[in-house]
């Protein structure tokens, strides 16, 4: 772990050599240029990737499916653009990715749905277009889901009532419309709903009012009933 320093520069191009290298974290420090190491040459045996609050730019490669062994990938508050790759969705070890305040284009992968041990997916504060794929309600392991601040469209799917330990949902400052699903109520261990900030319509579902859940809505939009806790 080289995290909280000065560092700049590129990443050296000799730790990709670091084959039984199952840890690397450099976060944060003012490190430029691409990704490295993430194109199946080196890191078969890494477990934790971060390089958050750097200045890294480019896309990421297509390449990381092959990564495996990796459980965690954190790289938050970079220059990050491009798609995300669908590959992603190969990493069966993974369980936390987050891509969060980078300039990622594109639409969220379906393939993410395929992620059974991903507790946390966080990839807000980017420029991702879309909807919200259904095919999420099928990473049941999920306990946050961070969407909030990018483009997406289309209605907000009833499949996510599916995520049982969901605690955080964060949807807000999207293009989503319609109401919000009464399969949301069946989320139990729900705390944090964020809605703000979209086109929704529609009263929250009073299943939704019973959880022990803060529920951040525009009151302009969506009316909320008073025994909800709506902020």
């Amino acid at each position: 772990m080289i995290d909280q320093n000065k560092l700049t520069g590129g990443v050296p191009s000799e730790l990709c050599s670091l084959e039984a290298l199952t840890l690397l974290s450099i976060s944060p420090n003012q490190l430029r240029g691409h990704l490295p190491c993430l194109k199946g040459q080196g890191w078969k045996a890494l477990t934790f990737l971060s390089f958050d609050a750097n200045d890294l730019s480019g896309a990421i490669p297509t390449e990381i499916g092959l990564l495996t062994s990796l459980s965690k990938i954190s790289l938050w508050d970079n220059d990050l653009s491009g798609t995300v790759p669908t590959e992603i969705g190969l990493m069966s070890a993974l369980e936390h990715f987050s891509l969060d305040a980078n300039g990622v284009t594109g639409t969220i992968p379906m393939q993410f749905g395929s992620l059974q041990k991903v507790t946390t997916l966080s990839v807000w504060g980017n420029e991702i277009t879309g909807p919200v794929p259904t095919e999420l309600g099928r990473a049941t392991e999920l306990v946050h889901l961070g969407l909030g601040d990018n483009h997406l469209s289309s209605t907000t799917p009833s499949e996510l009532g599916l995520l049982a330990l969901m605690t955080r949902l964060q949807l807000f400052g999207n293009k989503l419309t319609g109401t919000i699903p009464l399969e949301l109520g069946i989320l139990s261990h729900l705390e944090h709903l964020e809605l703000k900030d979209n086109n929704l319509s529609g009263l929250v579902p009073e299943a939704i009012c019973s959880l022990p859940a803060e529920i951040g809505i525009d009151l302009e939009e969506v009316a909320c009933p008073s025994n909800c806790s709506c902020v």
